[in-house]
């Protein structure tokens, strides 16, 4: 350790049990900060080696049990059938990148941000974590380039025809993406499904603002303070 070599000589190193060496308190002190920013480096970095290659998370392969349980409760909530998760976008703001890449991270709301895609099950835990895109992204696009998009239309391809996600007007209408009708006269049947459903979604909002506040550099108050890319990580840790 490179504080103990500014403390002591090479004699002092070497040094056998029998011998006693005093360290005076202030010395003690400094010496344990190192050790514990040095302990504290080492913890940081095996979570961002972890995370390093980590740009999305998927959790979405449910057990029949699991789907049943989400479906009856999702429909007991105001009656749409077949519904495992809801989907929807979220704004991380971020500071500033470099010049060349601003236009892509400033959203329609004004700061520099990642678009996070996530989807919750109907105990408000995350599946499925999103952190790729610019803030300038929309949600649809964010939709279409998902693994979660691809993992779901190979299921429907495979025969399941019965499992939907429920999503705000942002995202397309898909055979396993439920969206509400745009513009439903008052009083409509449309209108009155998308009563339903938007109490249905509401969840997915609940859960994001549960997220945000427990991890509180999330929120848009607070921001951060990383590149786009370190963003991404930090965001899907802690998805």
């Amino acid at each position: 350790m490179a504080l103990l070599g500014n403390k002591f000589n090479d004699r002092h190193l070497s040094l056998g049990l029998h011998e006693q060496i005093y360290i005076d308190k202030p010395a003690i002190q400094e010496i344990k900060d190192e050790i514990i920013r040095r302990n504290n480096s080492i913890v940081n970095q095996l979570c961002l080696n972890v995370m390093e290659n980590s740009v999305h998370r998927i959790e979405m392969e449910l057990s029949e049990e699991e789907k049943n349980e989400a479906k009856l409760h999702f429909f007991q909530q105001a009656g749409i059938p077949g519904i495992i998760g809801v989907v929807d976008g979220t704004h991380i703001k971020i500071l500033a990148p470099k010049k060349a890449d601003q236009h892509m991270y400033y959203n329609r709301k004004g700061y520099f941000s990642l678009n996070v895609m996530l989807v919750c099950d109907y105990r408000m835990r995350i599946r499925y974590a999103d952190a790729r895109h610019a803030g300038a992204s929309h949600d649809s696009l964010v939709w279409n380039s998902s693994e979660l998009r691809g993992t779901l239309q190979r299921k429907y391809d495979g025969g399941e025809r019965s499992t939907w996600l429920l999503g705000d007007a942002g995202y397309p209408l898909e055979p396993f993406l439920i969206t509400p009708f745009r513009s439903p006269e008052v009083s409509s049947r449309q209108s009155l499904f998308n009563t339903k459903h938007s109490k249905t979604r509401n969840i997915i909002e609940r859960s994001i603002g549960v997220l945000k506040n427990r991890f509180r550099c999330l929120l848009a108050a607070r921001q951060l303070h990383y590149s786009p890319q370190k963003a991404t990580q930090i965001q899907i840790g802690a998805s």
